[in-house]
């Protein structure tokens, strides 16, 4: 619900200028809706990426060398664990932002540290960063909403 509609209460309760001077509580999650689209629509695009990433290094290539099953290993783990979170981010952004990015920069750190990549810094730039910026816009997102739902006022009932 982004909005609380308060009821009319008796101008008794209120005062002389009764409750019409604030119809609408709105809350911090109207205006989060924007950043919530805006993950959300990032969060589809980085699971497409990081599906194409992982059927890619999966499937044979005449470039470069089969994976190892640890790599093979690590590369579906790292798909399911970033698209689990980015799914579950859809309901909880707190959780679900922590859960893609633990298994982000678990991947990463192993893929720097077990392979050898030419350019540490293009990988991160390419790779990390847009993966990265919905779980981040997710946990802002989760931020913005438990700061509004612990200073929200909350209507006075009949």
């Amino acid at each position: 619900m982004h909005y609380l509609i308060a009821e009319s209460l008796p101008t008794a309760t209120h005062g002389a200028q009764g409750f019409a001077s604030c119809h609408f509580f709105v809350t911090a999650m109207s205006a989060a809706h924007p950043i919530r689209r805006i993950a959300r629509a990032l969060s589809i695009l980085a699971m497409l990426w990081v599906l194409f990433f992982a059927i890619n290094g999966l499937l044979p290539s005449s470039d470069d060398p089969p994976l190892t099953r640890q790599e093979s290993l690590a590369l579906v783990l790292f798909a399911i664990g970033v698209c689990v979170g980015f799914l579950l981010a859809w309901r909880r952004e707190i959780l679900g932002g922590i859960l893609s990015l633990a298994f982000l920069g678990s991947f990463c750190f192993w893929e720097l540290r077990h392979r050898s990549i030419e350019n540490p810094l293009l990988f991160l730039e390419v790779f990390f960063l847009p993966v990265a910026a919905p779980s981040l816009l997710f946990l802002v997102l989760g931020r913005l909403c438990e700061r509004s739902a612990a200073t929200t006022a909350k209507p006075v009932s009949k």
